[in-house]
């Protein structure tokens, strides 16, 4: 048996020694019980779901009578609703250990593959198809926060768009809710379509979000903007980065980035860093300044740019920006004529 101390060491910081941790959790001592399931509530999910499959009977009940309100953050509060959904106490042992295997996997495939679309929407795909999961997934979402944007968040929503059902549709409508009436989100929640189920109703409520999408472009300054520029575009989206001319050690002294899109809230993002100082604002919101640059709006940009330089005493190197865009060729070279008050 570990001395009490050696134990309080491997619970307060599972992550440097993995292996007496897993010990623990297999074999927890009577009396640790209470200390072990309250770390395991608070562990991030890779780690729980990586280290701790193999696990107590006693310990998932004991974790799965922890109070949802005692966990303060949103990530982790959404992930034990799901775990305590997905598993269930009123089931012997031997079941009980299989569904938290399942459910520590679902948290694993959720977040698997960020860098590999077609491997994460497999795994999506899979867990779609998991009648428990989804319904865990569901209970889930209800009660998440809807400005919750992780990519845990994310996953969770995609699942019950690929499912489609009514019972998912329940559990998507506060988060379509809180868009469609803050303004909030929407460009994400819009995402949902691309992988949701072909027909029902959340498709059905996923084309109104798409069509106060289009409303908002066809209203957007950025719109407004590239009409005046002669520009015939729709959904217009844009990001660029502008380095200054002087370099140190290879790099841009001062580094300026512009993002506009017209299906955004906000529509606009501009950041100036010159080391580790910067300033930074949308259209809404002066972030933070310490350049002492101010803000500026869409039109006053070429001004602000152009402004800029002169109080940091540089050039902007025009021929060197990076462009992203939904535009192309002409169509691009004239924003970022207009932009350089060429």
């Amino acid at each position: 048996m570990e001395s009490k101390s050696v134990i309080a060491a491997v619970i307060a910081q599972p992550w440097r020694n993995a292996s007496a941790f897993q010990k623990l959790v297999r074999s927890p001592p009577e009396g640790e019980l209470d200390a072990i399931a309250g770390k395991l509530v608070r562990l991030n999910p890779f780690f729980l779901a990586r280290k701790c499959k193999q696990i107590a009977p006693a310990l998932v009940r004991r974790v799965l009578s922890q109070p949802v309100a005692a966990i303060e953050d949103a990530a982790l509060t959404r992930n034990f609703v799901f775990l305590k959904e997905a598993v269930s106490l009123d089931v012997d042992d031997s079941t009980l250990l299989a569904r938290w295997r399942e459910a520590l996997q679902a948290l694993l495939d959720v977040n698997a593959y960020q860098e590999n679309e077609k491997k994460r929407l497999q795994k999506l795909q899979g867990l779609a198809r998991q009648p428990r999961v989804v319904a865990a997934m569901q209970a889930a979402a209800v009660g998440a926060n809807p400005n919750d944007d992780d990519w845990g968040a994310m996953s969770f929503l995609e699942v019950l768009a690929i499912d489609g059902s009514e019972a998912s549709a329940d559990a998507l409508m506060p988060h379509v809710h809180h868009a469609m009436t803050t303004g909030e989100g929407l460009v994400r929640i819009e995402r949902l379509q691309a992988h949701a189920a072909a027909s029902g109703p959340v498709r059905a409520m996923l084309a109104k979000v798409g069509e106060a999408l289009d409303r908002r472009s066809a209203a957007s300054p950025v719109t407004e903007l590239v009409t005046k520029l002669g520009i015939e575009a729709r959904d217009v989206v844009l990001s660029m980065s502008v380095p200054s001319r002087a370099k140190r050690a290879g790099m841009p002294v001062v580094q300026a980035r512009v993002s506009m899109t017209a299906r955004g809230a906000p529509y606009m993002h501009v950041a100036v860093q010159r080391g580790r100082t910067g300033t930074s604002f949308d259209d809404r919101t002066l972030h933070r300044d310490g350049l002492e640059l101010g803000r500026a709006d869409l039109d006053g940009l070429p001004d602000f740019f152009a402004r800029t330089a002169r109080k940091l005493g540089i050039h902007w190197a025009w021929n060197e920006v990076w462009v992203s865009s939904s535009l192309r060729g002409r169509k691009r070279q004239t924003v970022l004529r207009w932009l350089s008050g060429s």
